[in-house]
């Protein structure tokens, strides 16, 4: 019985964290699930310019991309896992 409130429990944690759900953090970076990790880090490299809080000149804009960066900034790190990279391009 304590067997299946830990699996219930392992899937209610899974369902509320947005990085367990399938293909969330590819499409932080607008990436295909099947990107390789060249494509995965070109694109993170390409959005990390484009919103860097620091290349905003206006306020309104630095405080939006600064909130988009930290999300791209997330995604990239959660793939570098090596181990979830690895497993989610073997499949």
């Amino acid at each position: 019985m304590s067997q299946s409130k830990t699996d219930c429990e392992s899937s209610k944690e899974k369902k509320e964290s947005p990085f367990n759900q399938e293909g969330f953090l590819y499409s932080v970076l607008n990436l295909p699930n099947t990107a390789s990790a060249d494509e995965v880090r070109e694109r993170y490299r390409s959005l990390s310019v484009l919103f860097h809080p620091d290349k905003q000149r206006e306020e309104n804009t630095r405080y939006t991309a600064s909130k988009r960066f930290l999300e791209i900034q997330k995604a990239y790190e959660g793939m570098k896992d090596v181990s979830y990279f690895f497993v989610s391009h073997l499949t």
